[in-house]
């Protein structure tokens, strides 16, 4: 394994080495815990709302939460 002063880096070579690190993983690798399982189901829930109702939905969703 190489080593090397990672203070010595730029933050564009810190940012190059943790895509790298991050692309070496297999996707098993890591596995997901039950609350970022949720997070993501949350969000796609949320997307497949917004395509339903419209680009913006979200945001109309917001301003009449905002309103009252």
């Amino acid at each position: 394994m190489r080593t090397f002063d990672i203070e010595s880096l730029t933050p564009a070579e810190k940012l190059e080495l943790v895509g790298e690190l991050r692309d070496s993983l297999d996707a098993g690798a890591v596995p997901l815990t039950e609350a970022r399982k949720n997070e993501i189901d949350r969000r796609l829930a949320t997307a497949d709302e917004d395509a339903a109702e419209g680009r913006f939905a979200h945001v109309n969703r917001r301003q009449s939460a905002a309103a009252m």
